[in-house]
């Protein structure tokens, strides 16, 4: 399982990496999809677990800053492990490119360079 204790923030490459999976094993095929849908699930709670900070609340709630279609896609990945397994990463991955397309136009870097608090 993906927990928020799983991700390190790297704000200098613009991402998340996971980290402390030295144990992880991939699961056999008796599984199916559904050890899978369970690790996007996961990772979508671990996306509302870093923003609570935001907003608090249990289970984490997702700021209003979040635009609508992000906050959509975040609430269902995070709570419909069904729709998780029938959706599948890629195209996940295609709802969320195309989700933030909306909200924020055309990919672009944005120098990010955070000053550490004293």
């Amino acid at each position: 399982r993906l927990y928020p204790a799983h991700l390190l923030v790297q704000p200098r490459d613009h991402g998340i990496l996971i980290i402390g999976w030295a144990g992880a094993v991939q699961p056999g095929p008796a599984a199916g999809g559904a050890a899978f849908a369970r690790d996007l699930q996961q990772a979508a709670w671990s996306m509302r677990a870093m923003l609570a900070p935001l907003a608090g609340g249990d289970p984490p709630a997702i700021p209003a800053s979040v635009p609508a279609a992000l906050a959509r896609l975040l609430r269902r990945t995070s709570e419909e492990c069904a729709w998780c397994e029938a959706t599948g990463a890629r195209r996940l991955d295609e709802l969320l490119v195309a989700a933030a397309g909306a909200a924020f136009g055309a990919p672009r870097f944005i120098d990010f360079q955070p000053v550490p608090r004293a």
